[in-house]
């Protein structure tokens, strides 16, 4: 059957809805370009029809709103390939359905649509499959609407349906399908809605045919309005502008859906713009994944034409729904992080075609349809989750109505996220709860006895943390937590880890801090604080009967005092909980009490000096220190007993001797360490450390060299130094230094004068007298640098720049080089630049130079360039800021600026009275800092001017002419006063009906102001007895020009 037979046995014909080829969800929609029907609604069959339908209306009521919910059955059939391949999915299916479903509900009243039967009509059939001309048999059931889902409409269509008639055909609609879920989108949200549209007498908002030509409904609504009569007959539906030859143009908002250009010039029969809903299901506007919508008028005809279709005899609409067991154990869980809900159930049936997904916000509806599954599958995702919404969501059998539903379950879908709960923190009759993850108000929590049955609540806790007291030592408890965000939304309770309240335990990780000749620190451990809770100790010497106790000691650590020197003591601790209870005694830790020797350091000397130093051991109870020292074989000591600092400095030593030197704490009189290990010394004229030389601050010319040395105070130092790999030496004698300390020498030296880029070597030696030097040491060597030049920046004019940079040391010169920008090998090179800066001419204006510069070092030895900068020329522009100033009869002057102006700029003006032909030029004028002036004398008085200027930027380069600036000399006048009190810049006030010039003497015969930021001139002013000048804000008066 071809597509002619087909819409010959159709009553209305078939109309198109869309192009199958379906572009996707995320792109710009495009509305439809094809033809638009497969065969044409004349105007006059679409109003009879559109009169049987108000006239049964007539017969029924004159109320055609939805007044019930009318469930229609559809009979599927689905056309596959002949070994049942390529079909439309069930999924799809039930999923498109679900959506269409959404657009025929208003308030819970209109109609749902179920499928009919228990199972799927299905036509294998290779030619249909491919081509679908029409169904290859009596395929139609004539108790149900009938709806073919295809592989593809012959002709291109996307879905094609029948108006209402007295036959079994006009049930008919016809389905172009894709199982991808873009196109079930479209399907969904467009296509089916659209063809039942149809079915249900609905024409397209552009009226019958398929858009060949503009609809003639005019856009009025108001007299003369003809929207009963043209286009879709419905009057709250705007005049559709759309065609498939001519079609208006239009605009896409933010979520890629038409928005109707105001610019269109498409208009109606009176002249008036259109503006179409580009929304309405029925128009060829509507996007995948746009609003969709029907109009309350358009409600009100599929109600007639439902009413018309319950009257026909040919068939009926009472398909019965599809016995089975209804769905039961419904479950529902919220994700607050996808904002879903997913509600799983158990099938109970095997009978069902797929299942609807209903939701609503009341127990008793309306319930909405927000998805469909196919047969078998009993779990459904809802990603379209509103939060905060208390929702109800039941399942419905796709091939049922509402005696098989299943039970109805509440979820609320709550913004406020639950909490994580951390380890809680016991002690003995307290504990610590913790939680994170959420910023909320407030949390609650509640907890009790494990096993018990009463929580203890706490409400409006702020933070996430919350001390529990009062608890019983030695029990378990559990608890939970739930986050507060507002009066009326809260979370769930998350269980906490169950904790165990501690005992009254003993202490443990005994330890000491060190004992000293009469003291020691002791401490001890517990893991967790208790308010209240207390300490025991008691000590004695090791095997002593008695014990020494101390009691109510708060915190965990004691230091014992008033001991014995040299005494082994042990000791023990207990807890005090309570008056009434207490741990038992540690076992014992021990320490002995001693007088610590000293730690010896270091001992650094001299010629005739020596630095001794040593460390008191922690902890330490010394007073003082006594050392002593003797010449190695000197069976006599010399003592000396010094301060509680751990230094000591000796002087009058022999040189060239070697010293040992011993050191004892002294605790009291009656306790004294040990003296330390013996440590020697040797006295002489010693060379410097070779670690202790180096060389900072290199420059191209100059180092630092820096020594340090132990020395008596007033020796000198002997430098000596070269270039590596000469001969000579250059000696520099009698070099002082600092001495700190007594034997801590420390100097330095500035050499100048040397070669740029070259490596020197240096050595120093100690000379302890005029006839004993140590031996000279080697320092590391150095190299005088060649350093880049840094800070580069241009100041920069149109055809010339002066370049600048920073000394990069005494004596350097400097090498430029510089080039148009993407000219790689095109450099021009200034050498022997002698300062700091260098000054480029002959530039092109508005252009861009790279350019670097280098430092010269010698003859043999240079920097680096710099890295390379970039500067552009600007173009050789038009003076701006043209002003005319210092007007009088005679005379006026002219004003202008050139921000990138140099030395050898030039300007070119002229000037003629308003209305003349030939200009008078004033060639070679310049400017200073970019601002010039000239000023024209012998001018007209009460005569009309125009100026004009250019800027000469060089010999064959200049911008063009400015724009004519315009001024009027003033006429002359013989007196020149003030007529009353006012501001100066108001003509009324002057004798001359004009502002005074520089030219004018002014008599004030009235006080006068000056406004704020006025400035007036003169040649001179005579002022009235009494009366005064009074100036505004930054207001100024010029005189004598």
């Amino acid at each position: 059957m071809n597509i002619q037979l087909l819409v010959n046995r159709l009553f209305a014909g078939f109309l198109l809805c869309s192009s199958v080829q379906y572009v996707s969800v995320a792109q710009k929609q495009q509305p439809q370009s094809q033809s638009v029907c497969g065969t044409e609604l004349s105007a006059t069959t679409a109003k009879e029809l559109k009169q049987k339908m108000l006239t049964f209306k007539k017969k029924v009521g004159a109320n055609s709103a939805f007044t019930t919910l009318t469930y229609i059955p559809v009979r599927p059939h689905i056309i596959r390939k002949s070994d049942g391949s390529g079909g439309f999915e069930l999924s799809g299916m039930n999923e498109v359905m679900a959506m269409a479903n959404k657009y025929y509900m208003v308030n819970g009243l209109g109609i749902q649509f179920y499928f009919a039967g228990e199972s799927v009509d299905y036509i294998d059939n290779d030619d249909v499959w491919a081509n679908f001309a029409g169904p290859p048999g009596p395929f139609d059931v004539p108790n149900a609407l009938n709806q073919y889902y295809v592989h593809k409409i012959q002709g291109d269509y996307g879905g094609l349906a029948s108006f209402p008639s007295n036959n079994v055909y006009s049930t008919e609609s016809f389905i172009a399908v894709d199982n991808t879920p873009n196109v079930k989108q479209v399907l969904g949200n467009y296509i089916i809605p659209h063809e039942f549209g149809h079915n249900f007498g609905l024409y397209h908002t552009f009226g019958g045919g398929s858009g060949e030509s503009l609809t003639t409904e005019l856009v009025t609504r108001g007299p003369g309005a003809n929207c009963e009569t043209a286009g879709d007959f419905i009057c709250d539906t705007p005049a559709d502008p759309f065609t498939n030859q001519d079609r208006p143009t239009y605009n896409f908002d933010p979520n890629g859906c038409f928005v109707y250009d105001p610019a269109n010039t498409v208009r109606d029969a009176n002249g008036e713009p259109y503006n179409p809903s580009l929304t309405n299901i029925m128009s060829y506007w509507a996007g995948t994944n746009c609003t969709h919508d029907f109009t309350a008028g358009q409600y009100d005809h599929i109600q007639q034409a439902l009413a018309l279709r319950q009257s026909h005899t040919a068939y009926t609409l009472d398909y019965g729904p599809t016995p089975m067991t209804p769905p039961s154990n419904l479950s529902l869980t919220f994700a607050l992080s996808q904002r879903t809900v997913t509600a799983t159930w158990q099938d109970n049936s095997s009978t069902e075609l797929g299942y609807f997904i209903e939701r609503a916000t009341s127990p008793s509806g309306p319930f909405i349809p927000v998805g469909g599954v196919a047969p078998n599958v009993t779990t459904f995702t809802d990603t379209q989750v509103p939060l905060d919404v208390t929702f109800y969501y039941r399942i419905r059998p796709s091939n049922t109505i509402t005696a098989h539903l299943s039970p109805t379950v509440t979820i609320n879908t709550t913004s406020c996220a639950p909490v994580q709960s951390t380890s809680p923190s016991p002690a003995r009759t307290s504990a610590v709860l913790n939680w994170y993850g959420n910023f909320v108000s407030t949390y609650n929590i509640r907890w009790r006895v494990a096993g018990a049955t009463e929580w203890t609540t706490v409400n409006g806790i702020a933070s996430g943390s919350y001390s529990l007291t009062g608890l019983t030592a030695g029990t378990t408890y559990e608890w939970g937590v739930q986050s507060v965000c507002s009066a009326t939304s809260v979370s769930a309770f998350v269980q906490g880890q169950t904790f165990t309240t501690f005992t009254c335990l003993a202490p443990y990780f005994l330890g000491t801090t060190g004992a000293t000749s009469s003291s020691a620190g002791l401490y001890w451990y517990l893991t967790y604080g208790e308010s209240g809770r207390t300490y025991e100790l008691r000590y004695r010497p090791t095997g002593a009967p008695n014990w020494n106790t101390i009691s109510g000691i708060s915190s965990q650590s004691y230091s014992l005092t008033g001991l014995t020197n040299n005494t082994a003591y042990e000791w023990q601790v207990k807890s005090v909980c309570s008056p009434t209870e207490s741990s038992t005694f540690t076992a014992s830790s021990t320490f002995t009490t001693t007088c610590r020797v000293p730690n010896v350091t270091s001992s650094v000397a001299s010629q005739t000096r020596a630095r001794l130093q040593w460390s008191a051991p922690f902890p330490s109870d010394a007073q003082s220190f006594q050392l002593r020292y003797r010449p190695i074989g000197n069976p006599n000591w010399i003592t000396v007993t010094t301060s509680i600092q751990p230094v000591y400095d000796l002087s009058g030593l022999t040189s060239g001797t070697t010293y040992e030197w011993e050191v004892a704490s002294v605790c009291s009189a009656s306790a004294v360490s040990d003296f330390s290990t013996l440590t020697t010394f040797t006295t002489g004229c010693s060379p410097i450390k070779p670690q202790d030389l180096n060389a900072t601050n290199s420059m191209s010319s100059s180092v630092r060299l820096n020594w340090f040395a132990t020395a008596d105070p007033g020796t000198l130092f002997t430098l000596r130094y070269r270039p590596i790999s000469t001969p000579t030496w250059t000696t520099v004698s009698n070099l002082t230094a600092i001495t700190n300390n007594g034997v801590y020498t420390f100097g330095n030296y500035d050499l100048t004068g040397l070669t740029p880029g070259t490596s020197y070597e240096w050595e120093m030696a100690t000379a302890c007298s005029p006839t004993q030097s140590s031996t000279f040491t080697p320092g590391p060597p150095f190299p005088t640098l060649c350093s880049t030049p840094v800070n580069l920046y241009p100041t920069v004019f149109v055809t010339s720049a002066y370049l600048y940079w920073d000394a990069v040391g005494p004596g350097a010169t400097y090498e430029a080089r510089y080039r148009l920008a993407g000219t790689p090998n095109n450099w021009t090179t200034i050498t022997n630049i002698n300062s700091t800066t260098v000054t480029l001419t002959g530039l092109s204006s508005n252009s861009a130079y790279d350019w670097e510069v280098r430092t010269i070092c010698g003859n043999t030895s240079s920097s680096n360039f710099s890295s390379t900068r970039t500067f552009y020329t600007p173009g050789c522009t038009v003076p701006t800021n043209l002003l005319t100033t210092n007007l009088t009869t005679t005379s006026a002057q002219l004003n202008w600026s050139f921000a990138a102006a140099n030395a050898d700029t030039r300007y070119q003006a002229r000037y003629r009275a308003l209305g003349a032909t030939d200009w008078i030029s004033l060639d070679n004028l310049t400017s200073s800092n970019g601002a010039g002036y000239t000023v024209l004398n012998g001018l007209s008085s009460g005569t009309a001017y125009e100026w004009q200027i250019r800027t000469l930027c060089s010999v064959g380069e200049s911008s063009s002419f400015s724009g004519s600036v315009t001024f009027s000399t003033p006429v002359p006048c013989s007196g020149m006063y003030t007529l009353k009190s006012g501001s100066w810049s108001d003509v009324t006030v002057w004798s001359c009906n004009r502002l005074p010039v520089g030219s004018d003497v002014v008599e004030l015969k009235h006080v006068v102001n000056l406004p704020a930021g006025y400035v007036g001139t003169a040649q001179r002013l005579q002022f009235f007895p009494g009366i005064t000048l009074t100036y505004g804000a930054d207001a100024r008066l010029r005189l004598g020009f």
